[in-house]
């Protein structure tokens, strides 16, 4: 007989038990990539280790889907909104399209034939925000172009809605992005901000919504001190707490992430930083001067450990896949798939050469692990040393910063 196996879940499929040819559907009701292949088998319950004598091909094959990011600066009228649609495969060599739809299913902007992402931005009207979805489907027959009557059409369809369509994102409302800093040196030494780099960054860049600061004080930058606390109070800056108290060669093994995280969250307790604030480990790449690497091990002691003390955990490094943290990280919830969930990750890739102050802030860009987790931070630019001293960025206004009262 004919056996149909899912070599990705490792369970059949089907089977036929008579006949020279053999033919299933299948249904899944999330996007995915499968791996199928048929074997000769003895009965249905025939494993590719027993009872089976010859194999088929595999078949790959993917079950689209999509999901969509919407986020702006400045939630009102007249702000832009940047939309970026990510599907599960490149559909280049697909017949399908990937687009942004409003609510009435029109097109915002021309879709993308080729990649897996798609981007648009939109000025914001008056009234309330508008919900945008993503989707994945086929684009409608073009018009000829060499009539007048074809010209006007082919106007009209290059916003209609894609047809026949494979999958949809769920609506998603644009979150507000917050623009920021961090910085080593304390952002100012004077409660009421008149001095310092808290000044310097609202006249030269642009007022800060949040600052990331280090929460005790390391071999090179000094910790946040009360004055600062109070500056950002009376300007309400939300405060990124970061962890850097550490040899920055032991970003490895478990015990090591819980040790990291009981300083951290014993210093956050110290400064009256509230439970449920992000705490977030700074962990830097591995090079000449930092020898170290990040394991998954590190990341889960450090998860727990400031779980468990009533923060949510926090992670800055490269985001991007194949970098060693993204390894490490994709590692860790594959062992913890709770950690992609309950955790937050800021990534410092990509790292933009332009200067961005924060009217001209890039669109949310940051590269992305290559499996579940929270991106909701983005360190954009690195400061080059000069007035003000600070690195640039961008964070989803659901990152629970700390605003000191």
């Amino acid at each position: 007989m004919f056996l149909f196996w899912d070599v990705t879940t490792g369970l059949p499929l089907t089977y036929c038990s008579h006949g020279t040819a053999c033919s299933t559907m299948l249904t899944y009701g999330v996007g995915g990539a499968h791996q199928i292949v048929a074997y000769l088998a003895d009965s249905p319950s025939s494993t590719p280790a027993a009872g089976t004598h010859a194999s088929s091909n595999i078949a790959y094959l993917t079950w689209l889907s999509v999901a969509l990011a919407a986020n702006t600066t400045f939630p009102q009228a007249g702000g832009t909104v940047n939309l970026t649609a990510t599907a599960n495969a490149d559909l280049g060599t697909t017949p399908w399209s990937l687009g942004i739809v409003d609510t009435s299913g029109r097109l915002v902007d021309k879709p993308c034939k080729t990649g897996r992402t798609c981007s648009a931005r939109i000025t914001l009207g008056s009234g309330q925000t508008p919900y945008f979805s993503a989707v994945i489907g086929s684009l409608p027959l073009a018009a000829s172009a060499w009539t007048i009557a074809g010209q006007l059409l082919h106007t009209v369809t290059d916003r209609a809605p894609l047809v026949d369509v494979q999958a949809r994102s769920s609506a998603v409302q644009p979150t507000r992005l917050l623009w920021g800093v961090d910085s080593c040196k304390p952002m100012t030494t004077d409660a009421a901000g008149r001095g310092g780099l808290l000044p310097q960054v609202a006249q030269i860049l642009g007022g800060a919504d949040f600052w990331g600061r280090y929460l005790t004080t390391t071999p090179n930058c000094p910790g946040i001190s009360s004055t600062e606390i109070a500056a950002a109070a009376h300007f309400r800056v939300g405060i990124l707490p970061i962890y850097n108290e550490y040899d920055c060669s032991a970003v490895s093994y478990w015990q090591n992430g819980q040790d990291y995280a009981a300083g951290a969250t014993a210093a956050a307790a110290r400064l009256g930083i509230p439970r449920g604030t992000v705490i977030v480990i700074d962990i830097e790449p591995p090079g000449d001067w930092c020898s170290g690497a990040v394991d998954s091990g590190f990341i889960e002691g450090w998860y727990y450990g400031v779980l468990n003390a009533g923060y949510a955990p926090g992670f800055y490094g490269d985001g991007t896949a194949s970098s060693t943290f993204g390894q490490a990280w994709c590692g860790a919830v594959a062992d913890r798939p709770e950690i992609a969930g309950k955790s937050y990750l800021w990534s410092f890739e990509p790292s933009l050469i332009a200067s961005y102050p924060k009217e001209s802030a890039p669109a949310w860009s940051p590269n992305q692990v290559g499996c579940a987790g929270n991106m909701a931070a983005w360190q954009y630019e690195l400061s080059a040393g000069a007035t003000p001293d600070v690195d640039r960025d961008e964070a989803l206004s659901k990152l629970p910063l700390w605003y000191p009262s």
